[in-house]
């Protein structure tokens, strides 16, 4: 008698990643594979159990036996690198979406979440219907710009409809009355395992699942997913907004398989629109140079900014205003201000802001001893109040598309240092409106100590905002606008 043939074993992977996107897709990776070992690129982990596995650091996978790595984790270009460099084999690095097994399981949870065939949406004749397309509504420059030019439009003019990725966020409530808004999965979805579907879908499949009504113009105004989303439209009236420098901030790597595909996706699109000239170069040097690139800043309007009165001509209190994450780079300026704290007895810093740095940056003040001159207030929908009484506003970012913190600063009349990087040298052009530092830790201690110890530069960077502040102009922004919408309606072609 033949024996039966036995069950053929499953793939030896090691796992990449232990965050989020790894407990997003733990079970339907443990059912999929032996899994020997989880990696983490975070020290202090190896040699953890966890889900009945060894965390070990990098350098050991190759101590490992195993047929793959698998990497679970919005990293993976990274990863890709860093593995690179440990020169393993190339074939046996792997994705979740080398797996065409994983990407079913994925999807058969994700289809029962989209929400599109709830939308109920009666069209209004006459008008010309606008779709927006957001990741979330949380606290964010673009999302303020959203709704700053949202509550400029013409509703006699434009219906207005808005999806949202993730249906979320503080500046839901800012969103007009008369404006709907639609959440593109149900609110029970994981919000990870989404973005893993979305990332190996097909875009005109995703946009046919997730935006089921067409619009007269349709407008990513976000980078990433929305773009990727509708570079899927078939037909036209297709706008997608770029709010920072994909070079110096690529972040978008997470949302493509391939800068190719990234790129195609831009190339769909009847116009690209950049918050500042530096974020078009960006592009245009990563990307492609066209007609249909245009630059248009964010609204902001200074009718909504509480003008500050002068204080003292002795600067006492610096003051940040912004997302608190790395590429923010407020780590910077904290180590400038233990330095300056010993000199200054009477300086204090004010952080305004939330993020996924926080609890990090608040653990470096405390091992430092200046939580008592240093105040974090989390995130604050109209600071004004707080930066009216501050002195010195400060910007340490490493990157910047149009940094609406800095152009509010400037419409306080508050003295601004900010570092030297994309949309900070634009904003106070190349240094005519405020004090451009080195972005360095040494540069920006030099230029917040020379307006400390120099009352006349502090004065003359006093002067320098109330210069910068009549560049802000939001009816001119909104007709801008107004005139780009026109001409994709239009059809028009460069």
């Amino acid at each position: 008698m033949n024996e039966l043939p036995k069950e053929k074993e499953l793939p030896r992977v090691v796992i990449y990643g232990t965050g989020g996107y790894y407990q997003s897709v733990k079970s339907l990776l443990f059912d999929a594979f032996i899994v020997v070992a989880l990696v983490d690129s975070l020290k202090g982990d190896e040699g953890l159990i966890m889900d009945g596995c060894r965390v070990i650091d990098p350098d050991s996978i190759r101590k490992i036996d195993f047929d793959y790595i698998v990497i679970a984790s919005s990293y993976e270009y990274e990863i890709k690198e860093v593995l690179n460099s440990k020169e393993l084999k190339p074939e046996v690095v792997k994705s979740i979406g080398d797996f065409p097994q994983l990407l079913h399981e994925i999807e058969q949870q994700i289809l029962p979440k989209i929400s599109g065939g709830e939308y109920k949406i009666d069209f209004e004749e006459g008008k010309t219907t606008l779709a927006f397309i957001m990741n979330s509504m949380l606290p964010g420059g673009a999302e303020k710009a959203l709704v700053s030019l949202l509550q400029h439009f013409d509703s006699e003019k434009y219906q207005v409809i808005i999806f949202l990725f993730e249906y979320n966020g503080f500046y839901l409530d800012k969103i007009p009355n008369e404006i709907k808004v639609f959440n593109c999965f149900s609110p029970n979805s994981d919000p990870l395992l989404t973005r893993i579907w979305l990332k190996y879908k097909d875009n005109e499949s995703a946009y046919q699942n997730l935006i089921v009504h067409d619009s007269d113009v349709c407008i990513a105004f976000i980078e990433g997913w929305a773009t990727k989303i509708l570079s899927g439209r078939k037909k036209a009236g297709k706008i997608a907004w770029v709010h920072t420098n994909l070079v110096t901030n690529p972040w978008t790597k997470e949302c493509f398989l391939s800068d190719e595909l990234e790129r195609s996706s831009y190339e769909s699109m009847d116009r690209v629109v950049f918050v500042s000239e530096d974020s078009k170069l960006g592009y245009e040097s990563r990307f492609i140079h066209s007609k249909k690139n245009i630059v248009i800043p964010n609204v902001i309007d200074i009718t909504t900014c509480a003008v500050r009165q002068p204080i003292s001509t002795a600067p006492q209190r610096l003051v940040y205003v912004g997302r608190l994450s790395k590429v923010k780079g407020v780590i910077k300026l904290l180590a400038v201000f233990t330095r300056l704290a010993s000199k200054y007895d009477y300086l204090n810093l004010l952080v305004i802001g939330d993020g996924e740095e926080r609890r990090n940056l608040e653990s470096y003040v405390s091992q430092h001893a200046l939580n008592l001159r240093v105040k974090f207030t989390g995130f604050i929908e109209a600071p004004f109040s707080l930066t009216r009484t501050s002195d010195i506003f400060v910007n340490p970012s490493d990157t910047e598309g149009y940094p609406l913190a800095v152009a509010e600063a400037l419409i306080n009349e508050l003295p601004v240092i900010a570092t030297k990087c994309t949309g900070n040298c634009e904003i106070l052009k190349n240094g005519e409106f405020g004090e451009l530092a080195d972005n360095s830790e040494q540069g920006l201690h030099q230029s917040i100590e020379k307006l400390l110890s120099n009352p006349k530069e502090f004065l003359l960077t006093k002067k320098k905002s109330a210069l910068g502040k009549k560049q802000f102009k939001a009816v001119e922004v909104v007709q801008k606008v107004n005139d780009l919408i026109k001409s994709v309606v239009m059809g028009d072609k460069y």
